[in-house]
């Protein structure tokens, strides 16, 4: 399974090298991240797929900061963190969390803008990762992102 999930996110997110530009556009909150230096020096010019994931794992809480463009480039990390690594941690929550649609204005503006910029087939695999780790203790968290948006019945902005 995760081999397979591991091809569908690489057909849909093809690793392409991520740049300081990326990282740093102004669309996020990204000077709001305490850990933005460090986390930039650890991702800059490597590709999603080569990312360690103890880097993900220090900076779980980046993909809440990131703006568009890096979220859509460095989702697909997050997204195979999930499908790798079969426990509970900040990681698994946050990534459940900005995949989730909320009813906060600012919320549901951020999360809107980062769906829009996913392509369809994107979109499709980020739906498959969340229901391959709708079981045990992530049933509940992924089960409310999987509801709130990325279902075929949910899925519009």
């Amino acid at each position: 399974m995760s081999n397979d999930l591991r091809s569908v996110l690489r057909a849909a997110f093809p690793p392409r090298p991520i740049t300081q530009r990326v990282l740093t556009d102004l669309q996020g909150a990204w000077e709001a991240y305490d850990d933005s230096a460090l986390f930039e020096t650890a991702v800059r010019d490597r590709t999603w797929d080569s990312l360690d994931k103890h880097v993900l794992e220090r900076h779980a809480s980046a993909i809440i900061y990131l703006g568009d463009r890096a979220f859509a480039q460095l989702l697909p990390a997050y997204l195979l963190y999930l499908v790798d690594n079969e426990g509970y941690g900040e990681v698994q929550y946050t990534v459940a969390a900005v995949l989730t649609r909320k009813t906060n204005p600012l919320q549901l503006r951020t999360f809107s803008r980062r769906v829009r910029g996913l392509s369809a087939t994107q979109r499709a695999a980020v739906e498959q990762v969340l229901q391959s780790q709708v079981r045990g203790h992530r049933e509940e968290m992924m089960t409310a992102a999987l509801e709130s948006y990325w279902r075929d019945d949910n899925a519009s902005i």
